[in-house]
């Protein structure tokens, strides 16, 4: 009897349990965090509190930059990238390079920095006749009582046309007054063809 009890023991302590994994808990892409973040920006008005789902997301997801005092990277961001992308037909490729940067002060921030688009291969015969380059910046902070909204939602913009469009570049920097906690920055190119259709590449942080 005691032989079988410790037999059953050992049976049940190392047969692996099957834990069921939330959406919460999945790792996104890069893509995916960008357009919840854009679906969050265009549903609340600034310093109106997020729901419990959408403030996990950015505590999640946004950099953080809360502990000024203590850790002074906190608060500032930069990242570097380059990113390629192109059509279903395989005919266009549009490259993105550049930095990411944000930077947080107590109420003095800002974001920016120089953003490049290259039309690396076009084997269509329709030409780019513009090229459109994006940074986005959203910033969070305290709402109310523990809560956290929306306090700055902002981008800076370049575009270029002509009859055939290779390159276009984005320098420049934005600065505005809130008090940050979390922030999230991204960068998108698109290239638009002279029919209209278009190409988007994007880089987040």
């Amino acid at each position: 009897m005691i032989r079988k009890a410790a037999i059953l023991f050992f049976a049940l302590v190392l047969t692996p349990l099957s834990v069921p994994v939330s959406a919460a808990d999945q790792t996104l892409s890069e893509e995916a965090i960008q357009e919840r973040f854009e679906q969050i920006g265009q549903s609340y008005d600034l310093y109106e509190p997020l729901n419990k789902e959408d403030a996990a997301f950015v505590k999640k997801y946004a950099k953080f930059h809360n502990n000024r005092d203590e850790v002074e990277s906190q608060m500032t961001f930069e990242k570097e990238f380059s990113k390629q992308g192109k059509n279903t037909e395989e005919s266009l490729w549009l490259w993105i390079t550049g930095e990411l940067y944000a930077e947080h002060d107590w109420f003095n921030n800002v974001f920016g920095k120089r953003n490049y688009a290259y039309i690396t291969w076009n084997d269509s015969d329709v030409n780019v006749s513009r090229l459109d380059l994006e940074i986005n910046h959203q910033a969070f902070g305290v709402i109310g009582s523990g809560g956290i909204g929306k306090v700055y939602d902002g981008t800076l913009t370049s575009h270029c046309e002509g009859s055939e469009v290779k390159f276009c570049a984005l320098d420049g920097m934005k600065d505005y007054a809130a008090y940050v906690i979390y922030s999230y920055t991204s960068a998108s190119a698109t290239a638009t063809y002279n029919d209209g259709r278009t190409l988007t590449v994007t880089a987040a942080q």
